[in-house]
């Protein structure tokens, strides 16, 4: 099985901050961040879920069709 085959992103959220996690088919974390947030309502976190899952992506030079799954 080829690692860089695919990616799965990972977000929890809470109260202060979110925590974002990109790992590969071997379950290697190829990326991990937080992001301390002021607001974790729905609108703020609207802007800053699919930004971190940019970021995310271009930190670990993985093109947007290889990631196969998402959970928050």
């Amino acid at each position: 099985l080829n690692p860089a085959g695919g990616y799965a992103i990972g977000m929890e959220i809470r109260p202060g901050a979110l925590l974002t996690a990109l790992l590969d088919l071997d379950g290697s974390t190829v990326f991990a961040n937080r992001l301390p947030l002021d607001d974790a309502g729905p609108e703020a976190l609207a802007g800053h879920i699919p930004q971190q899952r940019d970021a995310a992506l271009a930190a670990a030079s993985v093109a947007p069709d290889r990631l196969l799954g998402a959970g928050l």
